[in-house]
């Protein structure tokens, strides 16, 4: 193999493993003017358990990431500190991540 044969092949492999990733569900969230970025602090044991449930969620049909639930609960939450039923909204923010077929 000449020198430019193995340079046009490395060159082709850098471009294969360059191509573009599937896009990660939420990721455009960071550019989107209408999201505020937030950090904040959680004990280990309620994380562990947050991500249990994204995971039952997921097996339970549902499409959603960290940051969708937080915001479903804390829209349920903050709409109940108005007067609406807690577990009602919480449901009715919860099923626009499900698939229609499954709804």
């Amino acid at each position: 193999m000449s020198d430019r044969q193995m340079w046009d092949k490395l060159a082709q492999q850098r471009k294969s493993s360059a191509a573009p990733k599937e896009k990660v569900r939420g990721s455009a969230k960071r550019n989107n003017p209408d999201y505020a970025a937030r950090s904040f602090y959680l004990p280990k044991a309620t994380d562990r358990r947050l991500q249990r449930v994204l995971l039952d969620l997921q097996e339970e049909g549902y499409e959603l990431d960290r940051s969708e639930l937080l915001n479903c609960l804390l829209t349920a939450w903050l709409d109940s500190r108005q007067g609406s039923d807690l577990e009602h909204r919480l449901a009715e923010l919860l099923s626009g991540y499900k698939p229609e077929a499954e709804n």
